[in-house]
């Protein structure tokens, strides 16, 4: 069991986070239900927070999916049968770019991910925004709900997500961030998959 801490950013949003690879999983509640985006290494602590607070698991969003943003999917899939949703262009990073060879070891295999390109996404009372958002991968996505706009790897408060994985893209990850600084209001709070969360007005614009 990896390390972790339970954080409250609102009072509809939580964070995982797994505490040796820096890892956000962030669980957002309306009306006894959970989406969960990027369920990283621990299990356990989600299925804590879960059946704590009695909490229906109606989907799973991978902003990206490289092994240290879905590595609890398939537990969770098990327990939960709960969809779970990527972006389509993101295949070839759950087929193989996930990189896993960094750690030597086979990702646990999800039964089922819903490949999805729509731009708006309903999951039971959960109306999001999925934004294509390229670079870090050929598939990442931002997901907007409300003033939360969930980067990944795309966007941190104090950088931005590498571009050398072989479908990554220094072009289109400079696109995707010109269009988030365009796009989106100052208050905006950003998450990102690592580190802490800001406001976008407070965020450096690097590229």
């Amino acid at each position: 069991m990896i390390n972790s801490e339970l954080i409250q950013i609102a009072n509809n949003l939580f964070c995982i986070k797994s505490i040796e690879m820096d890892n956000n999983t962030y669980l957002l509640v309306k009306n006894g239900q959970c989406i969960i985006i990027d369920p990283s290494f621990n299990f356990e602590s989600i299925d804590h927070f879960l059946t704590k607070k009695n909490l229906k698991l109606v989907g799973i969003i991978l902003t990206h999916c490289h092994y240290d943003h879905s590595w609890a999917v398939s537990a969770l899939e098990k327990k939960y049968a709960c969809p779970i949703y990527a972006h389509e262009f993101d295949k070839s990073t759950y087929l193989k770019y996930d990189c896993s060879q960094w750690i030597q070891k086979s990702v646990p295999k999800i039964k089922k991910i819903n490949w999805i390109h729509e731009v708006d996404l309903t999951i039971s009372d959960f109306n999001l925004q999925i934004v294509l958002t390229p670079g870090h991968t050929s598939g990442s996505i931002c997901v907007n709900y409300n003033n939360y706009l969930f980067t990944g790897d795309t966007l941190f408060t104090n950088g931005i997500g590498r571009f050398d994985f072989p479908n990554s893209s220094f072009h289109d990850l400079k696109k995707s961030l010109d269009f988030i600084y365009k796009k989106y209001p100052p208050k905006t709070l950003i998450l990102p998959g690592h580190g802490d969360w800001n406001n976008l007005k407070f965020i450096r614009k690097v590229l």
